[in-house]
């Protein structure tokens, strides 16, 4: 009888055992695979893309006649741009 549960209780210890083997193997699998995931997940990392301070960048980066500026500050405002995370 008690051996009975023995090999019970071992049967469940190495089934568990399979069982996060084949987990993390496939997982392995398919992050070799698709390293940046599925296309939900990489497409939930983009952030939105405000396009009225985009023009404003890249209007202030040329002068009228669409000659690239060359001010001191042009650095600073797309610093300033980039900080307050568009």
């Amino acid at each position: 009888m008690r051996a009975t549960y023995f090999f019970l209780v071992l049967s469940v210890f190495l089934l568990a055992l399979l069982a996060i083997v084949v987990h993390y193997y496939r997982r392995r699998i398919r992050t070799e695979k698709y390293p940046y995931g599925s296309w939900e997940k990489l497409l939930g990392r983009f952030s939105a893309v405000n396009r009225e301070n985009l023009a404003l960048i890249a209007l202030s980066l040329v002068d009228e006649f669409g000659q690239r500026r060359e001010d001191e500050n042009d650095a600073d405002m797309v610093d300033d741009w980039w900080d307050k995370g568009a």
